[in-house]
């Protein structure tokens, strides 16, 4: 891959520009590189572009882990290395687990994905403006149910605040406690396609309505176990702080520390993980449904799951379709959260997965304000995921 020199150049003078803004201290603990055609080169050079700290990967092809490394300092202060014991916040990777929550129960013939969602909870949930057609299971899956994303009043309510699930009836009905008009889009279930966390939160509270476990606990017993993710957890409590990557955000010329913080959106984005536990997860999506001889899903259910679910999206269940820069369509989905990116893609027609994780997200921060910023950093990002999947492209059949 040729990197184009002009856009390296313009983006380099950008880079030192920077600098001059603030002490040069405030690099001491970022990797140093040399720009050449080696893979790790060109790894450790859009680390820096896009400030990732530290950054797990892996690769998968068919049914095994071909490749995987880990680079940089989780802890900048301390200089610890990554590794693939280090454990990320996921963010919205999350999704795709509750994804396959739900899709596990369908097997078992529990309910139909056309089914109305208020047959299996204890309170009807509509779009008030639309409150004759119903939301079905595949709606939610597919971001087709109507819903806004309300990502900050579920991180506050039901996060912050910890507000159970049985509150989403205030939440979303109107005269609730809670309600908020913001919270439903003015066009009628599956007529259109608005990415919602909020959606998939109630895909959460409908597997602990029809496993009668809570979803932390359901996906434990089904999905962690089964697939040997021993380093997997909802809670922050159940690892060992040290091995956690601390969470930065990147400002000015600096990497901010977080806080450690807990995200009680657990159905939406609140799994903690490392890049060998997620590798596991990935080859049942590569391999028709099986782990290690452990059949988590149907093939014919792994193929659901990955076709596009209505003809005015883009979207399969937890899967986002995306244009390659080659052109090719591939599956994709990202986890972003304050502190934390991280990226699952597969390449069907090739049977490549790739997933990287670091421990910088500044999106809140810069989305709005500093636009320049972002787009280096979606770059880079995009950068990280070319090489990867060339990478696994190279490894025989």
């Amino acid at each position: 891959m040729k990197i184009n020199q002009k856009l390296i150049v313009a983006l380099l003078i950008a880079l030192l520009f920077g600098t001059m803004l603030y002490p040069v201290s405030s690099f001491e603990n970022i990797i140093v590189i040399k720009i050449d055609d080696d893979f790790d080169s060109r790894i450790n050079f859009f680390m820096k572009l896009g400030h990732m700290p530290s950054l797990s990967a892996c690769i998968v092809k068919n049914d095994s882990v071909v490749w995987s490394d880990s680079y940089g300092f989780y802890d900048l202060k301390q200089k610890k290395s990554a590794s693939q014991n280090t454990v990320y916040m996921v963010g919205s990777i999350s999704k795709m687990f509750t994804a396959l929550a739900i899709m596990q129960l369908y097997e078992k013939g529990l309910f139909d994905l056309d089914d109305n969602i208020s047959k299996y909870l204890p309170f009807h949930i509509s779009n008030p403006k639309y409150p004759e057609v119903n939301i079905t299971f595949r709606m939610l899956l597919a971001h087709q149910s109507s819903l806004a994303d309300s990502s900050i009043s579920l991180f506050l309510i039901f996060s912050l605040l910890g507000y159970p699930y049985n509150w989403f009836n205030e939440f979303l009905k109107p005269g609730g406690k809670i309600y908020n008009p913001r919270n439903w889009m003015d066009y009628p279930p599956g007529e259109d396609q608005e990415y919602s966390s909020l959606g998939y939160e109630i895909l959460g509270y409908l597997v602990e309505k029809i496993s009668n476990q809570t979803f932390q606990s359901y996906c434990e017993n089904n999905i962690f176990d089964p697939l040997d993710m021993n380093s997997s957890s909802f809670y922050i409590s159940d690892f060992n702080i040290n091995i956690i990557a601390i969470p930065y955000y990147w400002l000015m010329g600096k990497y901010i520390k977080l806080p450690f913080y807990e995200n009680r959106n657990y159905a939406a984005g609140g799994l903690k993980s490392t890049i060998r536990d997620l590798s596991h997860f990935l080859i049942v999506h590569l391999n028709d449904g099986i782990y290690n001889n452990t059949r988590l899903l149907n093939k014919s259910t792994i193929d659901i799951m990955q076709i596009i679910q209505y003809p005015n999206g883009s979207d399969g269940f937890a899967w986002k379709f995306r244009k390659f820069s080659d052109g090719r369509t591939y599956l994709t989905h990202n986890g972003t959260i304050p502190g934390y990116h991280s990226r699952v893609s597969i390449f069907p027609q090739d049977r490549i997965g790739i997933i990287f994780l670091y421990n910088q997200n500044n999106n809140i921060f810069v989305r709005e304000n500093i636009r320049f910023i972002g787009k280096i950093e979606k770059y880079a990002f995009l950068k990280v995921e070319e090489l990867l999947y060339e990478k696994g492209y190279s490894f025989k059949q």
